[in-house]
């Protein structure tokens, strides 16, 4: 009640002095408005000079309140908009505190004197009547005033989730223990700083820091780091000099005269369960903006997430607002009343904070599932760059297209909110096989392949569209991705029609996919025909080695090389291989097969071991190209170094019979032309 002594903290700024009033109802220092006139107050002074400074863990605005010793009833009038908070007073508005971050207050108070009114020298001296005060809503008058300052030095460290895909070194574990340490050199008459380990420890986290302090800093003085925030605090004694007015002493004015009403005040209590109600409501404002900034940098990739967290945001925001204003409303409303009016209508303060929790619990709700989701897109922008499949932009896309005659495309399109162990086992095993296999083609082809990581977010769904294909490849990916929540992987490159041109590929079409034997337990990924690895691919054993080569036929055959589960080449096992075996005297041949017309219908390098018969070569021609026996071909060697004719792979009868035992003088450099007859 306003007939109560009150003690309360001045929050920076504010213009304070004995004799001066102050109202209640708003929590407020009436400015220009004193009980005594400045001519007749003889301050007495007496010393109060300490110093205390404390550590402390803030996490919600009661925190910061209770750590500047601020009542309930003044921090719910800043709430309210019914006093501002300047100087040190601006810690506790703030906006660090989400759910996803700690912050360690660096409390630093001075205190070096008191002033006080000698009611002996006052008594018949008031400027105002009781009906004067009444008429200006005074129900108090500034009887002492204690003279200092505060700094505060505040550090914060948020989650790596929130703003980005790498983690902070040594987690989201700051902690009270660990600035404790650092805070011997705040101890009085310390004169020593931080030592090259105690800045490197901080260094070492992700922090950000802020001051708040009861004095003014030019621009190049205020900290940006750990350390010289520390380093200005251990001074900060001496930048607080005398001070300024810190705590402040109130009289209730019907202890000095009568006719001043008595005005109603909540108990304690049920300001303090206001107080935490708004704890909340501001850790979600905060949580909520905090989010926004973070989810803005990469809004390019994820623009429909943006759009969405920015509307929740400004939502949460308009309901804190209208939390404040019917806070303000309602503080006015209940301390307007008298104490001896009759409670008609009167709304408790359990039923003012059950009010104005609308919208909030479902609110919450939503944060809580925009966190998850913005965690899963964190962790996809860090698997594609760790797996060197970065997210692009998909307007960037059309540029890379057009330089497949020297760069070919491979892509993962993920969906929104993917199935995550799917995903994980596409980027760490397949993507690596495929980076693998394209390695060997891009080496022997004399191109490049960009890797790229496309999010397949509905705002951009025009512009895939307008880089499809005539079957419309990318629509169906993206159809199929997000049915089954599950990633795809593409690739752009020339078409395998006749007619040529350009196409994007999907994984298990078009000739190119993954292919696992769970009975032999391995998996290959490149080039297939017939549901069988044919081409050049990578196969992955069941003892993490793997094959990177060419295949005939779902058999290691052509140049190719084994390596280890760490990419390290097996000793003894690099060369020509022919139907799963390393052959010492295998050569690589290309061979042409001519029309009847003189144009050439296939074209493929054939593994052949140099010293067999040409029986054996002429089967062998047979199997990896695909004749049949009816198909009549004259073999010709070398430019006419030798030939022979063959039907499919057999020696034609009309050969003479030591043909088929002969051998051929095959090189490094041998070329094969079939001529089909």
């Amino acid at each position: 009640m306003s007939d109560n002594f009150i003690e309360i903290r001045v929050l920076g700024g504010e213009q304070c002095y004995l004799g001066q009033l102050y109202d209640t109802r708003t929590s407020a220092l009436l400015p220009g408005h004193a009980l005594y006139k400045n001519s007749d107050i003889r301050p007495r002074q007496t010393s109060a000079k300490s110093t205390k400074i404390h550590l402390v863990a803030i996490n919600s605005f009661s925190d910061r309140a209770s750590s500047l010793n601020i009542s309930a009833q003044l921090s719910l009038a800043v709430l309210a908009g019914l006093i501002n908070a300047n100087g040190s007073g601006s810690f506790l508005t703030s906006h660090d505190d989400t759910d996803e971050s700690v912050t360690i207050a660096l409390i630093s108070r001075y205190r070096s004197h008191t002033e006080s009114l000698d009611f002996n020298d006052l008594e018949n001296r008031m400027s105002m009547s009781a009906h004067g005060l009444a008429s200006i809503g005074a129900t108090h008058v500034v009887t002492s005033i204690t003279y200092g300052g505060d700094v505060i030095g505040t550090m914060t460290q948020r989650s790596a989730h929130t703003t980005d895909a790498t983690v902070v070194r040594g987690g989201y574990d700051l902690s009270l223990r660990t600035m404790k340490n650092m805070g011997k050199a705040l101890g009085v008459g310390s004169n020593g700083g931080l030592t090259g380990d105690e800045k490197a420890l901080l260094d070492g986290y992700d922090l950000k820091v802020d001051l708040a302090a009861d004095f003014r800093l030019e621009d190049d003085q205020i900290p940006t780091d750990p350390a010289s925030m520390l380093e200005l605090l251990r001074k900060s004694s001496s930048l607080v000099g005398d001070g300024v007015p810190c705590e402040v002493r109130l009289t209730p004015l019907s202890k000095l005269l009568s006719g001043v009403p008595s005005i109603r005040e909540l108990a304690e209590a049920d300001l303090l369960d206001i107080r935490h109600a708004f704890d909340n409501f501001l850790k979600l404002e905060h949580s909520r903006a905090r989010m926004y900034d973070a989810v803005q940098a990469h809004q390019e990739f994820f623009p429909s997430f943006t759009s969405l967290v920015a509307t929740r945001s400004i939502e949460v925001t308009k309901l804190v607002q209208r939390a404040r204003d019917r806070l303000r409303a309602y503080l006015q409303t209940h301390r307007s009343a008298r104490v001896t009016d009759a409670p008609k209508d009167h709304v408790t303060a359990g039923e003012f904070v059950a009010s104005i929790r609308t919208g909030f619990t479902a609110a919450a709700s939503d944060h809580e599932k925009d966190k998850a989701l913005w965690r899963k897109c964190q962790d996809i922008l860090a698997v594609a760059k760790r797996h060197e499949f970065p997210i692009v932009n998909i307007s960037s896309i059309s540029g890379k297209m057009s330089r497949v005659n020297q760069t070919a495309l491979v892509a993962i399109l993920v969906p929104e909110n993917p199935h995550w162990e799917t995903l994980i086992t596409l980027y760490s095993d397949i993507a690596v096989d495929i980076r693998q296999w394209r390695r060997s083609i891009d080496i022997s082809e004399g191109v490049s392949t960009e890797y790229m990581t496309i999010y397949a977010d509905p705002y951009r769904d025009t512009m895939l569209h307008s880089l499809d294909d005539k079957a419309a490849t990318l629509m169906s990916a993206l159809q199929a991705a997000r049915n089954s929540k599950q990633a795809v992987l593409l690739s752009y490159g020339r078409s395998s029609a006749p007619v040529g041109g350009y196409s994007w590929r999907l994984l298990n079409e078009d000739g190119w996919g993954v292919v696992v034997n769970k009975v032999e337990a391995w998996r290959y990924v490149g080039e297939v025909a017939r549901s069988k690895p044919h081409g050049s691919g990578v196969i992955t054993y069941v003892n993490k080695k793997k094959y990177i080569g060419s295949f005939v036929h779902g058999q290691c055959d052509g140049e190719g090389k084994v390596v280890d589960e760490g990419g390290i080449d097996v000793p003894g096992m690099n060369g020509v291989f022919m139907a799963n075996v390393l052959k010492p005297h295998g050569v690589m041949v290309e061979v042409t097969v001519m029309s009847k017309n003189g144009i050439p219908v296939q074209h493929r390098r054939v593994a052949l071991n140099r010293w067999d018969s040409v029986r054996a070569h002429a089967a062998r021609l047979a199997t990896v190209l695909d004749w049949d026996g009816s198909r009549r071909l004259r073999i010709v060697v070398d430019d006419g170094a030798a030939q022979v004719d063959v039907l499919g792979g057999m020696i034609d009868p009309d050969e003479s019979p030591a043909v088929e035992s002969s051998c051929w003088q095959l090189g490094d450099l041998s070329r094969i032309v079939a001529h089909i007859r």
